[in-house]
């Protein structure tokens, strides 16, 4: 799994980490989550997944230090913006 979700790719680790959001749980599940699991909602920072995209990450830039913040940076913001994208979503149809 870690590297099917390796090979989705992109220029930067952010971009990885979209595309693996994108591709692992559509928008309307993505709102249900959020870091530490407030709010009535699910914490994604001490799950499977958030290791497994962790891990894929760090395939794609092994030799960056940083990956663990930049991928909780980059998670924080596809899970903040998910409603978001619904809403654009909904406009669009």
């Amino acid at each position: 799994m870690v590297r099917r979700l390796a090979a989705l790719g992109a220029s930067g680790i952010e971009g990885v980490i979209r595309r693996i959001m994108k591709y692992l749980m559509a928008n309307q599940l993505g709102i249900q989550f959020n870091w530490k699991g407030r709010y009535n909602k699910v914490g994604f920072e001490n799950t499977t997944t958030m290791n497994i995209v962790l891990e894929a990450a760090k395939l794609n830039f092994p030799a960056n230090e940083k990956n663990g913040m930049q991928v909780a940076w980059a998670i924080k913001e596809w899970l903040k913006h998910s409603a978001a994208q619904i809403n654009q979503a909904n406009k669009n149809k």
